[in-house]
């Protein structure tokens, strides 16, 4: 599959700071991931960025997952991080950040205005153990559930966190 149309880190645990991923789009025949940024067995190390504006296009269907952040069997942290206004069409999850298998960190984020065509347009989970400290998940639209964070499987770690003006809608 297409992934990571902004930055795609692939086994490994690079340290990224002052970074703006804007504007950019996943164009493909087959599903897509990452738009922002995609981890696959992934550690690093992401401060004082923005990851906003994403967009993936498909010409044949399937699920483009993760829009803003994907990560499948990673361990990032994040800190002092915007993920905002990332769009996830043809039944796409997790439109800001969508984890599998993963253990991520964050600390002061926010994660707002994102876009769903199915579950979870702020925060997707599934069999992953991540770490929520002084994080804000807001404004964001799924067309099914969700529309904050959708867990599955997973043991999240919860601490002065504001979940507030998310919309879930019946198709």
């Amino acid at each position: 599959p297409v992934a990571g149309g902004g930055v795609r880190i692939y086994n490994s645990s690079p340290s990224l700071e002052d970074l703006i991923v804007t504007d950019n789009m996943i164009s493909s025949e087959f599903p897509a991931s990452g738009g922002g940024m995609y981890l696959y067995n992934a550690h690093p190390i992401v401060t004082d960025t923005v990851i906003k504006d994403t967009v993936t296009t498909l010409k044949y269907g399937g699920a483009n997952n993760g829009i803003g952040v994907y990560m499948n069997q990673s361990d990032p942290v994040f800190t002092r991080v915007e993920i905002v206004n990332n769009t996830s069409t043809e039944g796409g999850k997790g439109a800001g950040v969508y984890m599998v298998d993963s253990s991520p960190v964050f600390n002061d984020v926010r994660i707002a205005e994102n876009f769903a065509d199915d579950s979870g347009a702020g925060v997707f989970m599934d069999s992953s153990t991540p770490v929520f400290n002084r994080v804000t998940i807001e404004d964001n639209v799924s067309n099914t559930t969700g529309g904050g964070i959708y867990m599955s499987d997973s043991d999240a770690d919860l601490n002065w966190i504001r979940v507030q003006g998310n919309t879930a809608v019946e198709q």
